[in-house]
């Protein structure tokens, strides 16, 4: 599934850092030991768990475990893309250089899930290419000399999800992504934010459960203060089948529900699903 992204016009050349600056400064209002939790609206009916070891080597939640994660090398690719030599003839004569910017990050890793009684065996990589546009005053080296436009965006997670259980064995495929492009974006600002929210699906190809975004301007804390935030962020994902929720993720404080209490086959299924999104490096939303 491929999420088209529009941008807005804040002044921040990607939404995560400007998201994490504001996250930050209300965190630090709400007080130091205090987290954010995805609103209650959200999980109400759920019967929430908390994540131990989000994003580290071993994950646990409920009666949930995985081994440890092994990783890949997690690569960044920072460079140079096409050269604008005629353009800058031009506009070195103005003390402006133009440059094509082009940065691309990956990361794979494995591991296993168990609940106890059954396993899955689940295998994910992500992808991540960022093409932008810098203008540069050649005159000055501060860090104002310059003003950089992001061109295109490509962000792709896929994974695969092994299961063997009682009931039998089973692959299932989760595919993630988001994807920004300027010539079709709505908003015509001087700025662009790519906003981290990819949607996807997980399917075994008969059945398939999909993956939404939850965006929340109220965040609150540990300790029950509230906040509200100008724009909204990513506040988690839900899953779903057929219109009913299955599960959901709560990446402000990491924490996963299930609805309706699952067989556990399914419980196990939602497991490999919940620790792939959290186990993301190059998605780091960092709350």
């Amino acid at each position: 599934m491929v999420n088209t992204n529009h941008s807005t016009g804040y002044p921040q050349r990607m939404v995560r850092f400007c998201f994490a600056g504001i996250a930050g400064i209300l965190l630090a209002a709400c007080g130091a030991s205090s987290r954010f939790n995805i609103p209650a609206k959200y999980t109400r009916d759920a019967t929430m768990l908390d994540v131990e070891g989000a994003r580290k080597r071993v994950m646990s939640f409920g009666h949930y475990k995985t081994s440890r994660i092994s990783r890949g090398v997690q690569l960044s690719y920072p460079g140079w893309g096409k050269g604008f030599f005629f353009e800058n003839l031009l506009l070195n004569q103005f003390g402006l250089q133009k440059d094509e910017i082009v940065a691309k990050e990956k990361d794979r890793f494995r591991y296993s899930v168990t609940d106890g009684s059954g396993s899955a065996e689940v295998f994910g990589k992500e992808s991540e290419v960022t093409r932008s546009i810098r203008y540069k005053l050649l005159a000055k080296s501060n860090i104002l000399n310059s003003y950089e436009r992001v061109q295109q965006y490509q962000y792709i997670f896929s994974a695969l999800i092994a299961m063997d259980t009682a009931g039998g064995s089973n692959v299932w495929n989760l595919l993630m992504s988001n994807v920004y492009d300027r010539r079709r974006d709505t908003v015509n600002g001087l700025f662009t934010i790519i906003k981290p929210n990819e949607e996807g699906l997980a399917t075994n190809g008969i059945d398939t459960i999909l993956i939404k975004v939850l965006e929340t301007k109220e965040v609150e804390s540990a300790n029950g203060r509230s906040g509200k935030l100008p724009m909204a962020i990513l506040a988690g994902y839900q899953l779903e089948i057929k219109g009913n929720p299955m599960a959901i993720i709560d990446v402000m404080s990491q924490r996963v529900g299930f609805f309706n209490n699952p067989d556990p086959r399914t419980k196990l299924l939602l497991a490999g699903i919940t620790t792939a999104i959290l186990a993301r490096r190059v998605h780091d939303v960092k709350w």
